[in-house]
């Protein structure tokens, strides 16, 4: 279940304001009591990635339940919620499974437990539809050091039908009341007074950062990222969690490419053969689910094509997904990935220098332009009608190029968003031409194998062909973007040459 709330800070007295202009108000008969136990590892190792794990008693019913980090909209913390059955003293093996890699083999002991008194009120809109659950939470928490906390406050809990209009007019109305809107972070972060590492843009580094610095923050971005998809893909929440997570281990092999120079060579040959390892793993995973969607996409363009071919293929494809996920899950419950998980801590933290590298950032700069320079040439080089292999040499280019710039951005005080917005541009168009070639191959072979499809599938590639020519016409227009002079200025001002 994905869950959206907005939280809001009340002082004691808090009087609830008259929400009847926009929702129909049921007010509870009553408040109920609720008791949590927080489990987290002694560095709170799981709060560090957004995640929280308890055990509640409530009216009816007790369990254990994990949170998990799924973005922010609007303002409100969204979050995947799973729920499972366990002892009041055990954490399940499924959840304690699932945070196998933000916990790095720690214990999962009480850090804290909260006691609540809520009085939930319900929200619906005229049809007599629930759109929101507002929670009136009287907080007393005490914490395994013995810290006493107490605190008063609001959570708007969004369900699917709720638009970001309603949220906006319920918020407006409580702070007008006098309501203090929280940053969205979990309940255990107030309590505890921890934030979540920050998940979206890094923060800017000074001027003067030495290399180490600038590649330290950047492979910490991307193990961040690794570690807190890792229970989403575990629990097979959400199929972007497995795209995100490649992204940041390619991020990372793209970097140790491009600042080759700069790492220990032995260490970096090593680290990118892992990285390729799991992303193998994580691609195969990937390319179903594109696949899949694709089919989707295109068979609803069809008309008059036999639906039972379709099905048919759908079929075969959702079995092939189903083994590369049972192979990813194997991969990522062995020591090794769990090692490759620490190396990429470590060097987070200590990147592996070569002795003499440089140690500032115009060397970062001046390699960064070194590999673009090299992929200009490349491109100018291309026929006149490239084939889908050369096309998908110049997007791992783009790629390279793409996210080793990225890790510069922190320093820049020159913005160079365009620049790589029409870097982003290329690679997806040439993605989406790549993945049509995909969706080909695969379909030519899964004709040859099963005859009953062959005639879906040969409707299916005359709309991928189509899609791969728009494709096409995409990605010149982008790359001309990209190379318009003045974009990459701001690499310039770093030292660059």
């Amino acid at each position: 279940m994905l869950e959206r709330e907005m939280k809001f800070e009340v002082p004691e007295h808090f009087l609830l304001p008259d929400l009847s202009r926009i929702a129909t108000v049921v007010a509870p008969a009553g408040p109920c009591h609720l008791h949590a136990a927080y489990f987290d590892t002694d560095d709170l190792d799981l709060l560090a990635c957004g995640i929280t794990l308890r055990r509640r008693v409530e009216p009816g019913r007790a369990g254990w339940t994990l949170k998990l980090p799924a973005g922010e909209a609007g303002g409100a913390l969204c979050r995947h919620e799973v729920e499972a059955q366990g002892t009041i003293s055990e954490v399940p093996a499924s959840l304690s499974l699932a945070v196998a890699a933000a916990a790095r083999g720690r214990p999962l002991t009480l850090r804290a437990e909260v006691a609540t008194e809520r009085t939930e009120y319900l929200l619906r809109d005229p049809s007599g539809r629930c759109i929101a659950a507002l929670d009136d939470d009287l907080v007393a928490a005490r914490t395994v050091d013995g810290r006493d906390l107490r605190l008063r406050e609001l959570e708007l809990e969004l369900r699917e039908a709720a638009t970001q209009g309603l949220a906006e007019a319920i918020a407006q109305a409580l702070g007008a009341a006098g309501a203090t809107r929280s940053a969205p972070r979990p309940k255990l972060a107030r309590i505890l007074g921890r934030d979540p590492s920050p998940a979206a843009e890094p923060a800017a580094l000074p001027r003067g950062a030495s290399a180490r610095s600038v590649l330290g923050t950047a492979i910490a971005r991307a193990v961040r990222e690794v570690v807190t998809c890792d229970p989403v893909i575990r629990l097979d929440l959400d199929a972007e969690a497995v795209h995100d997570a490649r992204v940041a281990m390619r991020r990372v092999r793209a970097q140790l490419g491009v600042f080759g120079g700069h790492f220990d060579p032995a260490w970096r040959t090593v680290l990118r053969g892992e990285l390729a390892w799991h992303g193998e793993g994580l691609g195969r995973l990937r390319d179903a689910d594109v696949q899949l969607r694709r089919l989707d996409a295109w068979a609803g363009r069809l008309r008059g094509s036999s639906g039972a071919g379709v099905d048919r293929l759908r079929e075969i494809l959702a079995s092939e997904r189903a083994a590369a996920r049972e192979d990813l899950l194997e991969q990522m419950g062995t020591p090794r990935y769990l090692a490759l998980l620490d190396a990429l801590r470590a060097a987070a933290a200590d990147p592996p220098l070569r002795e003499g590298a440089a140690s500032g950032p115009a060397g970062l700069a001046r390699d960064v332009l070194r590999a673009w320079h090299r992929l200009g040439r490349a491109v100018a080089e291309l026929p006149r009608r490239p084939s889908p292999p050369d096309l998908h040499t110049v997007r791992i280019g783009v790629k390279r190029v793409r996210y080793a710039a990225e890790a510069l951005v922190p320093l820049a005080r020159r913005d160079g968003g365009a620049w790589l917005r029409a870097l982003r541009d290329v690679q997806q168009s040439l993605g989406d031409v790549q993945d049509a070639v995909m969706a080909a191959r695969w379909l030519r072979a899964a004709a040859a194998a099963h005859p009953e499809v062959a005639q879906a599938a040969a409707s299916l590639q005359a709309a991928g062909r189509s899609e791969a020519r728009r494709a096409l016409r995409d990605w010149e227009g982008a790359w001309r973007r990209a190379s318009a002079k003045g974009g990459r200025r701001w690499l310039k001002d770093l030292g660059g040459r």
